[in-house]
């Protein structure tokens, strides 16, 4: 293996036998060389570890987890013994682009500044056709602000640079178990400066089988714990009825007038507190906060 290997691609495996091939073959078809795929099997009951041992090109590593420890438990382990420049993430059931890696080396290459850089997508069915792309915001500056809404990374396009991982020392929290993604992007955005390119570099897969579908309610429930967290930045005493209007705020389903005042409350007091500690830039802060509003008020009318 090439110890001085540009990018580490970091893909966990869990019953992925319908699209597996598909997502590997991505990524040994890249115009970028230079990189090692780790394959981490979760414990898959299906044929996913026999068509991972099929392919026999040297830059994939084979880590076999032995039993289900979970996404995240197999993300940390793969960012354990990752060796390359850059860590990338990817899904077994999603396809890169061909210039995928070599689009996102090079950005970062140029901008040293930028510690992690995310894309856009291309979602795709179950079949493969495409039915949509999926748009998120570009610049560090909006991207810290809808943090606080949701994560606004499309978490298979994402790169980051080792050593920002190794010097914050971020991993994965594995306590936030369907929602791990988004605590790892907002808090690297707290530590460095996060981006996410224009183009669309993978086709993202929508299926039944994923965790955003079959564990919905869950994944709404740690990513509210994600979202309060974030307000601890703010030094606010924040009782019950605030927590409860930020985040029906937040997930945009506030069902009421009275519901709607209260938020209005609530988002002067935090616009007044920002304006002091200047977490955010103020402006572009109000304009958020009146942004949220006006999409709950527009889901009443």
């Amino acid at each position: 293996m090439n110890n001085n290997c540009a990018v580490s691609v970091v893909m966990p495996v869990y019953n992925a036998e319908n699209y597996l091939s598909l997502a590997i073959e991505s990524l040994l078809s890249q115009t970028l060389e230079n990189f090692e795929l780790i394959l981490i099997d979760d414990g898959s009951t299906d044929d996913s570890v026999v068509i991972a041992d099929s392919y026999k090109d040297p830059r994939i590593v084979r880590i076999n987890q032995g039993v289900n420890k979970g996404n995240f438990a197999a993300r940390n382990r793969g960012l354990r013994i990752a060796r390359g420049r850059y860590i990338c993430v990817m899904d077994a059931d999603d396809i890169a682009y061909p210039h995928r890696l070599q689009t996102q080396v090079d950005y970062l290459n140029k901008h040293p500044l930028v510690g992690l850089i995310g894309a856009l997508a291309d979602r795709i069915d179950e079949d493969g056709s495409i039915i949509g792309v999926m748009p998120r915001p570009l610049t560090f500056t909006d991207i810290r602000l809808f943090l606080l809404k949701e994560n606004c990374f499309i978490h298979p396009t994402i790169m980051v640079r080792a050593q920002c991982l190794k010097k914050q020392y971020i991993r994965y929290n594995e306590e936030y178990v369907y929602a791990g993604d988004y605590d790892f992007v907002s808090r690297c955005a707290r530590r460095f400066t996060v981006e996410n390119l224009r183009e669309k570099l993978i086709q993202y897969r929508v299926h039944k089988t994923q965790i955003s579908q079959t564990k919905k309610a869950q994944q709404v429930s740690y990513a509210d714990k994600i979202r309060l967290k974030q307000i601890i930045q703010f030094d606010l005493k924040v009782d019950i009825k605030e927590q409860h209007a930020h985040l029906t705020m937040m997930r945009g389903e506030i069902k009421n007038e009275e519901e709607l005042k209260v938020c209005f409350r609530w988002c002067q007091r935090l616009s007044d507190r920002n304006s002091r500690l200047r977490r955010y830039p103020p402006e572009q802060f109000d304009d958020f906060l009146l942004y949220v509003l006006s999409q709950c008020a527009r889901s009443l009318s």
